[in-house]
């Protein structure tokens, strides 16, 4: 089975004038779906009676994504650092399990953000993509280009993570027509004008100016 997945963008936004939102489906190289149905089926069983009470999920000021481990369990992750938080479903608690996974994206610096912005879970594997958009002042930074793949091992809540692979070119594969199944020029140059990857420094491609910014990931 093959699966897409779908990438959100927020090109040259401004509070002014707003922005365009692009949508671009990229295809992973390594595909994992579930393919156990008596594990979907008692999922969907578990859910049910699910208890809708609010949860809050503490330790981290800045979320800006989460993934279902099972019916009782969540991952959470922050734009401010590279650390993986399990949380137990519609508690006020702490997490009861981080892992920091930044040693194996490749980063740089002393103290590098990679700024998660979205995670979607195919089977055993979660992908997650960072915003692939500068600094507020304009500058870029390399450790923000990063769509990372990460396996789920172990047995509830003891989880366990190992990032897989990890890439930092995809902003400039989506500007390569050859990448495309049907080019959209139209998108293509969007992007390439608002990232100028070529560039270190310019205020004018900041993240609320005109510049890229990913927030968005799902898979259909």
């Amino acid at each position: 089975m093959t699966h897409v997945l779908l990438i959100t963008f927020l090109v040259a936004c401004t509070p002014q004038y707003g922005g365009d939102a692009i949508a671009v489906d990229a295809k992973p190289t390594d595909r994992r779906p579930t393919t156990d149905s008596s594990l979907v089926d008692a999922a969907v069983d578990a859910a049910v009676s699910l208890s809708s009470a609010p949860g809050r999920y503490r330790s981290v000021c800045d979320g800006s994504a989460a993934a279902a481990l099972d019916v009782d369990h969540l991952i959470g992750f922050s734009d401010n650092d590279q650390t993986i938080r399990v949380f137990k479903r519609s508690e006020n608690a702490m997490p009861i399990r981080t892992q920091d996974i930044g040693s194996s994206l490749a980063l740089g610096g002393t103290t590098p953000k990679v700024d998660f912005e979205d995670v979607e879970r195919i089977g055993d594997r979660i992908y997650a993509i960072s915003s692939h958009g500068r600094k507020n002042d304009g500058n870029k930074d390399d450790n923000r280009y990063r769509f990372a793949a990460v396996d789920v091992t172990g047995q509830s809540p003891s989880f366990q993570f190992a990032v897989a692979g990890s890439r930092s070119s995809l902003l400039l594969e989506l500007m390569a027509t050859a990448n495309w199944l049907s080019p959209e020029s139209s998108i293509i140059d969007a992007i390439k004008n608002a990232s100028k990857l070529e560039e270190q420094s310019n205020s004018n491609l900041a993240p609320k100016n005109q510049g890229v910014n990913i927030e968005g990931l799902a898979h259909a």
